[in-house]
């Protein structure tokens, strides 16, 4: 938790970033932290995450529907 929060300071001025939330009462468990790309190519994103030495990788792919 104490990575996630640090993570969560780091990134709230990146507006293409949608970071985790935790819902009112709830506490999330962060085996992962996942984060939602507002705007950009998500596979020039990770490639450049890669390229710094960040491990990341693509959970999902949004439907265009």
């Amino acid at each position: 938790r104490a990575h996630a929060s640090r993570l969560d300071a780091l990134l709230s001025d990146v507006v293409e970033i949608a970071a985790p939330a935790e819902r009112p009462g709830g506490e999330h468990v962060y085996h992962m932290y996942t984060i939602r790309l507002r705007a950009g190519d998500r596979d020039s994103f990770l490639r450049r995450l890669r390229a710094k030495g960040i491990g990341a990788s693509r959970c999902r792919v949004p439907s265009s529907s």
